[in-house]
């Protein structure tokens, strides 16, 4: 059911693809685990909770170094998680 309200929330919006295609990870924003979105969500989320959700690309070595959308270079080590 969440993915459903996900992928109607993303129409005519960048990445509605991804969405439609299941290539998005949920996490909680205070430890940072993941949200299993198998399961039932009144199992996985809690009335508060802030979440984070994330694009997946599958594809890494086509993106390295680049945004993905606009292909502009960055200079972030590997090690490091960051945001466009």
């Amino acid at each position: 059911m969440f993915h459903i309200l996900l992928a109607h929330q993303f129409e005519n919006h960048r990445g509605h693809q991804k969405v439609l295609d299941h290539e998005y990870a949920i996490e909680e924003a205070c430890t940072e685990k993941d949200i299993d979105i198998s399961l039932p969500w009144s199992v996985s989320v809690r009335r508060g909770m802030r979440l984070n959700m994330s694009i997946v690309f599958k594809d890494v070595d086509t993106i390295k170094g680049r945004c993905p959308r606009c292909k502009t270079p960055h200079s972030v080590p590997d090690n490091v998680n960051f945001q466009w």
